[in-house]
């Protein structure tokens, strides 16, 4: 099972608040038979619209907190970004 919408990215929006809970929910995942997961943070204007950079640097330090954790659960983003017009 790949699991294609999660809040698991460390204080990025209303999911995960530390890196402790990001890694807790990663093992719940991987002891539940999910293969793959979906990081897909809020990107809404306002309060929750972090930088890709952002996104990318939370992702990149999970992933790691991760391995080092001994949980080999591969983590992927997605998210829905703001309309922009481009003419």
């Amino acid at each position: 099972m790949y699991d294609l919408h999660s809040h698991i990215l460390p204080n990025m929006d209303d999911g995960a608040k530390k890196i402790e809970m990001s890694l807790n929910m990663l093992q719940l995942a991987t002891e539940h038979g999910t293969r793959g997961i979906v990081a897909t943070p809020h990107v809404i204007e306002g309060d929750w619209l972090p930088t890709w950079d952002r996104i990318l640097t939370a992702c990149d330090r999970l992933q790691t907190a991760a391995l080092d954790a001994g949980l080999d659960l591969p983590i992927f983003l997605g998210g829905k970004w703001p309309f922009i017009e481009i003419s």
